[in-house]
């Protein structure tokens, strides 16, 4: 895949990816979901990228110290844009994943 354009992966590749199960590209919901037959089977859900400022209602949760160290940090660069054939595409497929975890795209 590689030179493959992000596009080009949502198009041809991404459906593929989900239906053959490829634990990575597996809508997030179903992790929440899956043995409580449609069910939210979490008490909390702590997103990655808020990990910071998690850190002590984390603990907290746990009942015990929990430290997180930045490694392998990149260089930012930010998210680049895509058009809105494939904003669609990925809504679509993600569609319950942006409503139960309250994200925008």
């Amino acid at each position: 895949m590689a030179g493959l354009s992000f596009d080009d992966f949502v198009a041809d590749f991404l459906p593929k990816l989900i239906s053959d199960r490829v634990i990575h590209f597996i809508p997030q919901f179903e992790f929440v979901e899956r043995y409580r037959g449609g069910v939210i089977g979490v008490d909390k859900v702590f997103k990655y990228e808020d990990i910071f400022s998690n850190i002590d209602p984390l603990s907290e949760f746990l009942s015990c110290d929990v430290s997180v160290d930045s490694l392998n940090k990149g260089q930012g660069g930010g998210a680049r844009l895509f058009g809105d054939d494939v904003r669609a595409k990925v809504m679509d497929i993600y569609d319950k994943d942006y409503w139960l975890f309250g994200y925008n795209i």
